[in-house]
């Protein structure tokens, strides 16, 4: 006898406590690079939801100008540094002849980093009047042209941009990253 000692082939199988913990130590690792990541993507997937939203919605304003009867125009109001934009009315010859038809906001992690369109049409110029600050218009005639110019969203929290191009004689609208 071994004096009430088990032999070591007597002992059970089992892991020891520095096996667990750097087990633990490994799992939390990977578990913290991969919600990093996932916050990532979720970012950067609401950047281009609100990009593909804004675009559509832009085009919805487009067919509004062209199903409307002229002279009304339609177009959309944003202004840098902002997470919000609207889609707005313009009705030449009319009192508040420039007014809001819808206000959207984007998520909590996109706002518009920049925006320049043309500012020689009268819509421009009179709703800059209405609305006053830094807000740049895109509008969209009748006749299937619209206010040229681009915008762009980004993500403070993530270094991703989309731009979205309005082409002036055209009147076409194109998103690009």
């Amino acid at each position: 006898m071994n004096g009430g000692r088990t032999a070591p082939s007597d002992r059970e199988g089992g892991f020891t406590l520095v096996e667990l913990l750097a087990v633990v130590a490994i799992t939390c690792t990977l578990l913290a690079i991969g919600v990093g990541a996932l916050r990532t993507y979720w970012l950067r997937q609401g950047l281009v939801r609100s990009s593909a939203e804004l675009v559509t919605e832009m085009r919805g304003a487009q067919q509004r100008a062209v199903a409307e009867s002229h002279p009304l125009v339609f177009g959309i109001r944003v202004s840098p540094g902002s997470g919000t934009w609207s889609i707005v009315r313009f009705q030449p010859g009319s009192p508040g002849s420039c007014s809001e038809v819808e206000r959207h906001s984007f998520p909590a992690s996109v706002v518009v980093s920049s925006a320049a369109f043309a500012v020689s049409d009268p819509p421009t110029t009179i709703c800059r009047q209405v609305f006053g600050g830094t807000n740049q218009f895109a509008f969209f005639f009748a006749r299937g042209t619209a206010t040229g110019g681009a915008l762009e969203l980004s993500s403070p929290f993530t270094s991703t941009t989309m731009k979205i191009a309005v082409f002036g004689v055209s009147g076409r609208i194109e998103e690009q990253e």
